[in-house]
C-alpha cells in the first residue's frame, strides 16, 4: 500500500513530514485538496479538523494535531 499525504503548500507543517518522506526514501502520493472538492471532503471525513499534514496508509491515519500550552 501506498502512503498518501495530505498537505498544502502554505502549511508550516508540511515539510517535514515531506522531509521525512523523503529521506527515508518512502514511497508516497501527495494529494493537495482544494476548496469543495471530493479530496477535501474526504479529508474532512477523516480528520474533522482538517488540518495539515495528514498521513494515512490504508486504515491507519495519523493526523496533525498541534495543541496549545496554556497557562493555569
Amino acid at each position: 500500500m501506498t502512503i498518501e499525504l495530505f498537505a498544502h503548500p502554505f502549511s508550516s507543517y508540511c515539510p517535514k513530514a515531506l522531509i521525512a518522506l523523503c529521506e527515508n526514501a518512502i514511497e508516497f502520493s501527495r494529494r493537495m485538496p482544494e476548496p469543495r472538492s471530493p479530496e477535501q471532503e474526504e479529508l474532512s471525513r477523516i480528520w474533522l479538523l482538517a488540518r495539515f499534514p495528514v498521513l494515512r496508509e490504508g486504515e491507519r491515519v495519523i493526523r496533525e494535531e498541534t495543541s496549545r500550552l496554556t497557562s493555569p
